[in-house]
């Protein structure tokens, strides 16, 4: 994991030194104060009102929103073997890593988990988590946990699903088309309030395969599990790679070893 953010971050640097900087647009911040989750809930406001730009959030992939609206690199590589994810934050660069996965929604969490540290700032230069569920009282994890939830699982759009109807077929199809985990769902709407103590304890050990059955969305389910599974370079340092290339800049050695290819 380390080894491919190095890469990167040489690419970067080389590109960045070429005429090619990144240009990242990190959103204006509200003043984060009170309690970490707190933090973390305010700072996926100002992401979501910037990713709102762009495109839509329940429907766009979003690595390829993250780097519409932020200038942010998204990049899904093999990263180890129960290795999450990791955020890079260099002078020249800003770069998410996460690891392809036979559960999207578990993908979808780590990237915006990722977002959150390097919006916050957190840990400069390289920022890794093994595992973005764990449980451990970290404040900095907390925060960017708090941020993947309300940034995956808006409260407007859950207030608004939330009927006296909703029961647990709506739940399941809910968790289904958000690309989020029934857990994190269950907890996420008993935070807001919206379920009571036990629904969320009833809700949260359903899986994400039973979801998909129950909301019959498992054909849906398996595409996204496809997309996941596959590996993507970072989109804007390879779109900067081939613009130097056919500027003149650079070889085309640099744009195959971002494919993965020869030259």
């Amino acid at each position: 994991a380390l080894h491919c953010a190095r890469h990167y971050s040489t690419l970067r640097s080389d590109l960045a030194a070429l005429g090619y900087p990144q240009n990242w647009t990190v959103p204006e911040l509200p003043r984060l104060g009170g309690l970490w989750k707190q933090q973390g809930q305010q700072l996926a406001s100002a992401a979501l009102e910037q990713l709102s730009r762009v495109g839509d959030l329940l429907q766009d992939a979003l690595p390829d929103l993250i780097e519409q609206a932020f200038g942010i690199d998204v990049a899904i590589q093999p990263l180890g073997e129960g290795f999450d994810g990791l955020a890079v934050s260099t002078a020249e660069l800003k770069l998410i890593l996460a690891s392809p996965q036979a559960v999207p929604a578990r993908q979808r969490f780590t990237v915006a988990h990722e977002l959150a540290h390097l919006l916050a700032s957190d840990d400069q230069q390289i920022h890794t988590d093994v595992d973005i569920y764990r449980t451990e009282r970290v404040e900095s994890e907390v925060r960017a946990n708090a941020f993947a939830a309300a940034l995956l699982m808006p409260e407007d759009v859950l207030a608004a699903s939330v009927t006296a109807a909703f029961d647990k077929a709506a739940f399941c199809r809910l968790a289904t088309e958000l690309r989020v985990s029934p857990s994190s769902l269950a907890i996420r709407l008993e935070d807001l309030r919206l379920i009571d103590g036990g629904s969320r304890d009833r809700w949260r050990q359903i899986s994400g395969a039973e979801a998909a059955r129950v909301s019959t969305l498992a054909s849906v389910v398996g595409r996204q599990a496809l997309q996941s599974t596959q590996l993507r370079p970072p989109g804007l340092l390879l779109r900067d790679a081939y613009a130097a290339y056919a500027n003149g800049d650079a070889t085309l050695r640099l744009y195959a070893s971002l494919l993965g290819t020869s030259t």
